[in-house]
């Protein structure tokens, strides 16, 4: 269960980041076990926690500069001290004292993780829409690193106890206080308050700049939203609709029969048969039924990182590419020779549940399996996997390092799991009710994805505990699809999203889709995907639209930045 949860936990980010899932890049691993301690600071009063240590005196996009903010531990008791929180910046679209600010928080990965931002796609144009944005309005470029990732850590050990600072209420806090007291290492007055800050945010971090817009609103100008999936649902089947809808008919019809006749086998509950399934995957050492069945829903979830340009010979991700996986499923890529056959594909019709089936058990057996476990945990655990070990798709050992590492640098994403099971987003795995045609397992479900929660997360000494709200809890809270008297705030959506169904644009929204207001521009990308227009170039060089309301929300922005109140022009004439 645990590397397939993960993997779509963060394939969110991973799709931005352009290039295949790391389940925590950039991250090296502490070997301190120790509880760790507090990193505190001489003032916990709001409004002087600044800190402007600096590793470099310059920052421009091939060489951001590096500097650090103190943040309190916890905004609602600065007695408990601070941390200091990275960030990257870089002046190279800068014009200059009075120009705006783009804050782009680094959301479940390090800061460094998302340098790649400023790369630029040719001479005038740069790869990342909110990147392009600091070139169109003038701006300085800023990526906050968030609470608990990389350098920003209050502590070294990720326990239960230490952990219940990392909640989305003290997020926003971070950000809003950075944005309102940071002395910015090239222009000490250039807080929000003295000139036009952007929030600019994706997934959940778009999230989280929807709460602020709701709950915090005064200190940011404006907010960029893009594929922020605001409404929690713990058994989130309807990720795979985008799938079913959008892709390939015979693999989708396929699937579904496999997954409904696996269900039937496991329902039967004879151990010799479900022996028997596993065995075709390669994974009958998966002795828990439900680490296999999510190991198999990993498949189709891998729609939520799909990227238009990964069916081109200059970028084919392979274990990330959702057709790669369909063409094995109908025999059209052979998983044991890694070349493509010339077997005609079928029609919607598919090959036949026995076939896929077969053919399905392949891509695990031939070709993942093999470097699955030691490829991505290997190196962070010498010795521990081998060639084929399914060890690190169990979720039942309690010595296993998924459970036993809480270093900063673990590479299971302890931080973000924490974050889901603390206050639930989606939980994307859980198969569609009995009767519906679905993608992953009918047998899977949210009480086992809490009990995972609950082993990873024991109670703390003092009685500290994960679960801080529930799905109602949080959308009552947070607002959910019902947000708003928001201002200065646009969402833009991707028709294809795999996480559409959680956003404004989804279509079970009560009432429909949120309609555009001018206060609330609402965009959908025909043909988009998660978060298409932010890493605009990946997916506008095969779709217009991409590229079409990209501009338009660069637009939208330029428009709202000249509002600022006393504003002196320094958003340049072209």
């Amino acid at each position: 269960m645990k590397t397939a949860i993960a993997s779509i936990l963060v394939l969110a980010s991973a799709v931005l980041a352009g290039r295949p899932l790391l389940h925590k890049p950039g991250f090296s691993l502490h070997t301190g076990r120790s509880i760790g301690n507090p990193v505190t600071g001489n003032s916990p009063q709001l409004g002087k926690r600044q800190d402007v240590t600096m590793k470099s005196l310059t920052g421009n996009n091939s060489n951001p500069g590096v500097a650090y903010f103190e943040q309190p531990i916890d905004h609602n008791n600065p007695s408990l001290g601070t941390f200091k929180m990275k960030y990257l910046w870089s002046t190279e679209a800068w014009k200059g004292p009075g120009s705006p600010i783009i804050l782009f928080p680094s959301g479940e990965y390090d800061a460094d993780n998302w340098k790649f931002v400023w790369n630029r796609y040719n001479e005038t144009l740069m790869y990342q829409n909110v990147a392009q944005l600091a070139v169109e309005i003038g701006a300085a470029f800023l990526i906050l690193e968030s609470r608990y990732y990389g350098e920003s850590s209050p502590f070294e050990e990720l326990n239960t106890a230490n952990l219940q600072y990392l909640t989305h209420d003290q997020m926003i806090y971070d950000w809003v206080n950075f944005a309102a007291n940071v002395k910015l290492p090239f222009s000490h007055n250039s807080t929000a308050s003295n000139v036009p800050w952007v929030l600019a945010g994706s997934s959940l971090n778009a999230n989280l700049a929807t709460y602020i817009a709701h709950k915090l609103p005064g200190t940011f100008w404006t907010y960029y939203a893009s594929s922020a999936v605001l409404q929690t649902q713990n058994e989130f089947w309807k990720a795979h609709l985008a799938f079913q809808t959008h892709g390939p008919k015979n693999c989708t019809k396929d699937v579904a029969a496999v997954i409904d006749h696996i269900d039937q086998v496991f329902s039967r509950g004879i151990n010799q048969e479900k022996v028997a399934i596993k065995t075709i995957f390669g994974l009958q050492n998966l002795t828990n039924d439900a680490d296999f069945l999510n190991a198999l829903g990993g498949d189709p979830g891998s729609w939520a990182a799909q990227k238009m340009n990964y069916r081109t010979p200059s970028w084919n991700q392979d274990l990330n590419d959702t057709y790669k996986w369909c063409d094995v499923v109908e025999g059209a890529f052979d998983p044991i020779t890694k070349k493509y056959t010339k077997a005609t594909l079928p029609g919607a019709e598919g090959v036949g549940m026995q076939k896929a089936l077969n053919n399905w058990g392949s891509w695990w057996k031939d070709y993942r399996l093999p470097t699955y476990c030691l490829k991505d945990y290997g190196k962070f655990y010498p010795g521990l996997y081998q060639e084929s070990s399914t060890y690190c798709l169990e979720s039942f050992d309690p010595n296993d390092p998924f459970y036993t590492d809480k270093s900063v640098g673990n590479p299971w994403g302890r931080q973000y799991w924490w974050q889901q099971c603390n206050e639930p987003i989606a939980f994307t795995f859980a198969g569609a009710p009995k009767g519906v045609p679905t993608l992953s397992s009918h047998l899977i479900t949210f009480d086992q994805f809490l009990a995972t929660c609950n082993k990873l997360f024991p109670p703390g000494p003092k009685g500290e505990k994960v679960g801080r709200r529930t799905q109602d809890e949080y959308n009552t809270y947070y607002g959910g699809w019902s947000i708003r008297d928001t201002k200065r705030l646009l969402h833009v959506n991707g028709e294809k999203d795999y996480f559409l169904p959680g956003t404004v644009a989804a279509p079970q929204r009560p009432g429909g889709p949120l309609q555009s207001t001018p206060e609330v521009p609402t965009w959908v990308i025909p043909g988009g995907l998660h978060a298409s227009d932010f890493s605009y170039w990946d997916d506008g060089e095969f779709n217009d639209d991409v590229l079409r309301i990209a501009g338009e929300v660069r637009a939208q922005l330029k428009t709202w930045v000249s509002e600022w109140p006393g504003y002196h022009g320094k958003i340049p004439s072209t």
